[in-house]
């Protein structure tokens, strides 16, 4: 039987996740971030991705009604910020943002700029955890957008919000979209209500990866760095290919910008050896579609 060689379509797309750790003034992160972004964007990166609500001190650790004025209606001061961060260094940018819809209705939201600093899409975070160091339901509504992705001049983008990247039905939603890199903009540390020692990053490392191997996609996870009231935040952002190998992986206190090239090629030969897609059986899984077994 003669070998059949898979076609080569030559895309490689340069990915850059950008971690870093806060500082209390907002002025002062909104700039270090544009730094690297300049950085990742000498190093050829075509898309950089920036951690969760990167703008400020991870606030959701404890309910405060004060906290609520970091929110923002859309354009404000971190999406224009981030506009000016993509224009500037002409890469395809992800950066979140405390979004203001309406009083009192709020979104931990992410925003994917073009080159040009436009909007191409929005995201908002659908699961939104609740406990000790995540005080979220306090200060998020969930998101109400659905999965949507987002089509760039470099490659289709899929966006999840840290508490999503658990939750495998979100990269199923953004691999049956089209996704070929699915971005976890993210905030996790060690957890505070856990027994001392105990860490969270191998699970969290793992459950990103197979998101990458069951939708056979990029991932980009993007965490924060540094200790911030209750949490230390474990760093440890990365890239990994469809299946699951990782190609960039930044150290727990690095900060920077961390590149890797996306061969997205990679996903066309996955697909051609596990035919996840096409073995899957959607008339059997009624029951995942209920909150409740019963």
């Amino acid at each position: 039987m003669k070998n059949v060689s898979l076609k080569k379509t030559l895309r490689t797309v340069r990915v850059a996740v950008v971690q870093m750790a806060s500082r209390e003034s907002r002025e002062e992160n909104l700039r270090r971030a544009d730094k690297f972004v300049s950085t990742a964007a000498a190093q050829g990166a075509r898309v950089v991705i920036l951690p969760e609500l990167f703008a400020d001190p991870y606030f959701p650790q404890r309910m405060d009604y004060a906290r609520y004025e970091l929110s923002e209606v859309i354009p404000g001061e971190v999406s224009g910020a981030l506009a000016s961060m993509a224009a500037r260094s002409k890469v395809v940018l992800v950066g979140g943002v405390y979004e203001r819809a309406a009083e009192g209705l709020w979104f931990n939201a992410a925003l994917v700029l073009s080159p040009r600093g436009e909007i191409l899409g929005k995201y908002r975070k659908v699961h939104i955890p609740h406990g000790p160091g995540y005080e979220e339901k306090f200060y998020f509504s969930p998101g109400d957008l659905g999965f949507p992705v987002i089509s760039t001049p470099e490659v289709k983008v899929g966006v999840g919000i840290c508490f999503d990247q658990w939750f495998p039905e979100v990269g199923r939603a953004l691999g049956l979209g089209g996704a070929e890199l699915a971005v976890f903009p993210t905030a996790i540390g060690n957890e505070p209500a856990a027994d001392p020692g105990f860490s969270t990053h191998e699970a969290w490392k793992t459950a990103c990866r197979a998101q990458a191997i069951y939708n056979q996609i990029f991932v980009a996870a993007i965490n924060r760095t540094g200790q911030e009231e209750l949490l230390k935040f474990y760093g440890r952002s990365f890239i990994c290919d469809p299946w699951g190998r990782v190609l960039v992986e930044a150290g727990e206190d690095d900060e920077g910008a961390f590149v890797a090239d996306c061969d997205l090629d990679i996903i066309h030969e996955s697909r051609a050896l596990f035919h996840f897609y096409r073995d899957r059986r959607p008339d059997s899984y009624g029951s995942l579609a209920k909150l409740s077994p019963a």
